[in-house]
């Protein structure tokens, strides 16, 4: 990876289950692929994810704040 080309990569819960195009992610993110059962797949904005699937995202690297703030792990006692 070059410049300003990040990855990031979460594992989706259950309110991310839906299709790509549904993650609403930033200008200048997109999810390329997902592991699902330990199998690797392409993604596009029509692919469908699931809970538990582990979300691979090429983003510019002005967007890794806002993508660790949405998908950043929760601790235990974390209380919302």
């Amino acid at each position: 990876i070059k410049d300003e080309a990040r990855f990031f990569s979460f594992v989706a819960g259950k309110g991310d289950a839906g299709t790509v195009d549904d993650l609403k992610l930033p200008g200048g993110a997109r999810a390329v692929s997902y592991y699902r059962d330990g199998r690797f797949f392409l993604a596009d904005g029509e692919t469908k994810l699931r809970q538990g699937d582990e979300v691979l995202i090429l983003s510019h690297s002005k967007n890794l704040p806002a993508l660790r703030e949405r998908w950043k792990p929760k601790l235990a006692n974390e209380h919302a």
